[in-house]
């Protein structure tokens, strides 16, 4: 089983940490993924998501006070199409890795992943 954990830095770094060292121990340091634990210096950042996304069997998305933290222009960090945890998402959705947070239900509704169809997500 490969596990994918989605975070943000400045969120919750600390807690998906934590959580990173105890799932190695348990599943082992190859079958864990989180950013700045796997992935090797001069490697594409949004190139490696992309593909451990689509390795993974399950995607853990630690959610903090400040995940959907808003930028510069008040906008809602996952409208970017650039950001980091909105790519991860995205991918983990269009592959159909379970997850079954009520979380998405609200990111569809906010129109953010128009382009996938959400039937399938609502079961």
């Amino acid at each position: 089983m490969k596990i994918f954990i989605s975070y943000r830095r400045d969120d919750t770094q600390h807690s998906a940490g934590r959580l990173y060292e105890r799932l190695v121990r348990v599943f082992g340091r190859n079958n864990v993924f989180k950013d700045v634990d796997s992935i090797p210096p001069g490697a594409d950042f949004r190139d490696l998501l992309v593909q451990r996304v689509s390795d993974a069997s399950v995607m853990l998305a630690v959610i903090g006070a400040n995940w959907q933290s808003r930028d510069d222009q008040n906008r809602s960090r996952l409208e970017n199409s650039g950001d980091f945890v909105r790519i991860e998402l995205e991918n983990a959705m269009q592959r159909n890795i379970p997850d079954r947070g009520d979380e998405q239900f609200a990111l569809f509704e906010a129109g953010l992943f128009s382009g996938i169809d959400k039937s399938r997500w609502l079961r």
